[in-house]
């Protein structure tokens, strides 16, 4: 029992994998295999075709290929090993009808098996009854992809795309199955007639002519553009072309078609030379379709001057659907005769060609017939018949069918790749010929220190010159670099402006090699594409750009690329220096699915899809869904790290910056990775300006108060680079570092502290402008460094600390103590301690109220405060501390008397006994140092009269 190899492609592979094998006598046995097997089958085949998803099926044997395209032809049966290509293909909008096999697949029960051919073999009479010579002969059906909308090049007319002017060649970058542009077509006639005569007996009465058994072959002979060139080529000979979706060439060497003439490929090069015999013409086909009688009389066809230019011949091809007589059962030939003639510009008619002669055929036959012509501003060609038209037993319908401008001459199609076929007619009829190659693109220049891989990355060694070389390959940095040099196809753009060693950088990243999902290894970005469409320059250049995320810029008389990648910061924006403002994207526009469609190299126009989202957030809010095509990608993996970064960037990069600055915006480029610190966001200042350092240790402008370790502090170097230093310890406004700064940084330099409890915000610079002199406006975009590894690897996204989540309300201050001072003037003394902990505390605010009073308030940095100038009676005091966002806290609550008899009995100064805690007495005596005064000095300066209390009472107050 043979062989039955199933490959599924796309999301069915990843489903239910890729390879199958099995025993099987029919190709339906697939079919059984997949739904019983696996019991999602019917569902994943239902669900495809409701998102437009069909199937084409290609059945491959060491000798034939067969495009199935009803699902009957799943019962063929198989007597040798069968490989079973079942590949997803989108459907059109208004073309679905070319799509056989959708849910066709899941209803193949309903249909009788019969008696089938054998794939491979001959087929019977009975197959081809069911289904027509069309699908079995030489297996010309269409192929299942949407087809475009402009007029294609078929047998009948293939060179209908000349009429189309200015049609663009296409380029190619990488490795890319394209369809050509037709240069040159037409079907060329061989007469195979032969000349025969039968005896009385078996003609009808006495008639003894002698007649022609009519026969004839047709070949279509074009001539293909491919693509600008010079190219690589074709990578795997005859299988690199593709006829109706069937490579030319089987896996065994064997040829799938039957009449496959040779072929010739001039790659396109600047000293191309010309094709050879027979594709050293250049044909032009136009179809007529007009029957000739002698009752409506001559057909005339004008071939205006604009086709006729330097024509060497015109070849008038007659089509006759059947030719013969009868008469009581007996057959035999008809006589036919006809006339062609041509008028030259002005000149007269001239007949060039007539034929009258008996020909006998049961089925359709054509014969083409040469005139060549002179010189001529235009030309008329006149077709009639010249016998007796036909009858009740004579049948000699013939047709003016076509004709086809000829000009022999040996075109090199300098800079165009272009591919001559000759292709046997027989089996295929009037099925149109549609042909793909897959191509490895254009010559393009690249580091001279490198070498292309099979898949035509790049593997560099050594440190580059600056040289190139010349060569295939698929690094989207310098198809960028050749689209933007390249004055023929491309913009023009000398390579004085462009920043090679940018594009060398990008190339670096672009292909390195990273996992393909599969447990293989492929580049970062690659590019195969065909691009055949006019586009502005800009939008084009934006495709290009976004296959390798990158963006490129002007600047200084040269374009340069910068592709998103990981990068340290290169400078730093503060409340100190800038401004800010910020617009986010609304949380409903965030998308949580992406999916991404890309084209598979295995098979034309294959189109496979990718999918990534995030299950939690649909969960949340249901599905919000991307649809992305992206451009020039035939890698899966690729594919996948797309939809990631689409989901990443909208779930996470959710927001733009505008920051502006003076001079410190001067050397700021797209592309780099800036460090921000707002206070209005972080909750706490950590940034600002030197105001001197040694080389280890910094004093700033602000003290900072800082746990015990992880900490750096990043600082602005006279060239407006930046240095990161570790903290070692901090005191007050003073930082010591490690290690020491081998070039210290100016006064008014900007520094910012980061650690493990706060880090500053990235963005990533898409944008630099000039608004007013020395005054400079940055457009940002919010960088995530760890999604590069999330995509790449698939680990978590860490998020950075970016604000400090601060208590709130603030926490109180603890342990107020009120102490009384009686002296040469009577204070009071507040101490307390601060908030545990203190790292978000910035002051505090102190009310007092002497009952009777208007009540005092007071902020102080300190927590310690002295009530100055105090006199006898109740006082009530509350502090309360405040956050680096001005908030306060609860207030803490102390109360102290002052005795009237106690504030006039003490009249000297004398030991303070207060009672403070520990952490506050420098604090207090800070506040008292200024008080100088010895006891003597106030007995002798106060004692000059004497009060009555009740005197005493009404002084005071």
């Amino acid at each position: 029992m043979p062989n039955l190899t199933i490959k599924l492609l796309g999301s069915l592979g990843r489903r239910f994998g890729h390879t199958h094998q099995l025993a099987a006598t029919r190709l339906s046995e697939s079919i059984s295999y997949l739904r019983y097997q696996y019991a999602e089958f019917e569902s994943a085949i239902i669900e495809l075709d409701r998102l437009g998803i069909r199937f084409s099926i290609v059945a491959q044997t060491a000798n034939n290929n067969l495009l199935i395209d009803d699902p009957i032809g799943l019962h063929l049966a198989i007597t040798q090993d069968t490989i079973l290509i079942i590949a997803p293909v989108p459907a059109a909008a208004g073309e679905t009808g070319k799509f056989w096999l959708g849910l066709g697949l899941l209803s193949i029960a309903i249909f009788l098996p019969g008696t089938f051919a054998i794939l491979g073999t001959t087929y019977t009479t009975g197959m081809l009854g069911m289904y027509g010579a069309g699908l079995i002969l030489g297996s010309v059906i269409a192929w299942l992809s949407p087809q475009p909308k402009e007029v294609k090049a078929s047998v009948i007319a293939p060179t209908v795309n000349n009429n189309t002017q200015g049609a663009p060649i296409p380029i190619v970058y990488g490795r890319r199955f394209i369809t050509p542009q037709v240069i040159s077509g037409g079907s060329i006639v061989t007469d195979l007639s032969t000349t025969d005569s039968r005896g009385e007996n078996s003609l009808i009465g006495a008639w003894r002519e002698y007649y022609t058994a009519a026969r004839s072959v047709a070949a279509f002979q074009v001539v293909d553009a491919l693509c600008e060139g010079e190219i690589q080529g074709l990578p795997d000979g005859f299988r690199s072309i593709w006829i109706n979706g069937i490579p030319v060439r089987n896996i065994d060497g064997s040829f799938a078609y039957q009449g496959i003439g040779n072929r010739e490929i001039s790659y396109g090069g600047v000293n191309s030379t010309a094709l050879s015999s027979p594709w050293d013409r250049v044909l032009g086909e136009v179809s007529v379709n007009q029957k000739l009688t002698q009752s409506i009389g001559s057909c005339t066809r004008r071939i205006n001057n604009n086709r006729a230019t330097n024509l060497d011949g015109i070849i008038v091809r007659l089509y006759w659907d059947r030719c013969l007589r009868t008469n009581d059962g007996d057959r035999a030939g008809a006589n036919t005769g006809h006339r062609i003639s041509i008028k030259e510009g002005n000149g007269a008619w001239q007949i060039r060609w007539q034929e009258t002669r008996y020909i006998y055929s049961s089925s359709s036959f054509e014969k083409d017939i040469y005139l060549s012509v002179n010189q001529a501003e235009y030309y008329e060609i006149k077709v009639e018949r010249i016998t007796g038209d036909d009858n009740d037993k004579t049948f000699s319908s013939a047709y003016f069918k076509s004709y086809t401008t000829v000009l022999n001459s040996r075109l090199k199609y300098t800079n165009t790749a272009v591919s001559g076929l000759q292709i046997n007619l027989e089996q295929f009829g009037a099925t149109e010929l549609r042909r793909e190659y897959l191509i490895d693109g254009l010559l393009i220049s690249i580091p001279d220190n490198c070498t292309v891989r099979a898949d035509g990355s790049l593997s560099y060694t050594g440190i580059w010159s600056g040289n190139f070389q010349k060569a295939w390959s698929s690094d989207p940095a310098w198809c960028l670099y050749d689209l933007l040099n390249n004055a023929r196809y491309g913009c023009g753009i000398g390579t004085g402006k462009l920043d090679k060693y940018a594009f060398y950088a990008c190339s670096t990243y672009c292909s390195a090699l990273i996992s393909d999902g599969y447990g293989g290894q492929e580049p970062r970005f690659s590019i195969n594409a065909e691009i055949k469409d006019r586009d502005t320059a800009y939008n084009l250049i934006q495709k290009l750009c976004g296959v390798f995320n990158a963006i490129a810029y002007y600047e200084a008389g040269s374009i340069n690329p910068v592709v998103d990648r990981p990068l340290n910061p290169t400078h730093q924006f503060t409340n100190a220096n800038a401004t800010f403002a910020y617009t986010g994207t609304a949380y409903r526009n965030r998308r949580n699915r992406a999916v991404v469609s890309y084209t598979r190299n295995e098979v034309p126009n294959s189109t496979d899809y990718e999918t990534y989202e995030d299950k939690a957030d649909i969960l949340k809010r249901g599905v919000e869904e991307i649809r992305i095509d992206a451009f020039g990608c035939t890698s899966r993996g690729q594919a996948q790290r797309i939809a990631k970064w689409t989901i990443y960037s909208e779930q996470s990069q959710k927001e733009s910056i505008n920051i502006r600055t003076g001079m410190d915006g001067a050397l700021v480029r797209p592309g780099d990775i800036i460090q921000v610190g707002d206070r209005d966001r972080a909750g706490i200042r950590r940034w600002g300006r030197i105001e001197s350092t040694t080389i280890n240790t910094i004093t700033l402008d602000n003290p900072v108060n800082l746990a015990v370790g992880g900490y750096t502090i990043t600082c602005t170097l006279p060239d407006a680079t930046l240095v990161e230093r570790s903290i070692v310890s901090s005191s007050g406004n003073i930082i010591t570092i490690t290690p020491d700064f081998l070039n210290q940084p100016e006064p008014q330099a900007s520094w910012l502290i980061a650690g493990t409890d706060l880090q500053p915000t990235l963005y990533r610079v898409i944008s630099r402008a000039e608004p007013e002199t020395h005054q400079f406006e940055i457009l940002g975009l919010l960088h995530e460094p760890s999604k590069y590894g999330a995509i790449e690897n698939g680990l978590n996204l860490a998020e950075p600390i970016r604000a400090i989540v601060l208590p709130s309300p603030p926490l109180p201050p603890q342990n107020l103590v009120l102490t009384a001072y009686l002296g040469v003037t009577t204070s009071i003394g507040l101490v307390w301690d601060a908030p545990t902990p203190s790292t978000y505390t910035t002051g505090y605010q102190v009310t007092y109220t002497r009952l009777g009073n208007d009540p005092v308030t007071v902020n102080t940095s300190s927590p310690a405060y002295l009530i100055t100038m105090a006199t006898y009676g109740e006082y009530e005091v509350t502090v309360k501390a405040i956050d680096t966002t001005g908030s306060y806290s609860g207030s803490l609550f102390a109360s102290i008397a002052i005795e009237l008899n106690s504030y006039f009995e003490t009249c000297y100064l004398g030991d303070f006994a207060s009672t403070v805690f520990a952490s506050s007495i420098k604090a207090l005596d800070d506040i008292l140092q200024p008080v100088n005064i010895t006891s003597s000095e106030f007995i002798e300066a106060s004692i000059e009269r004497s009060f009555s209390s009740t005197e005493l009472i009404l002084l005071l107050n």
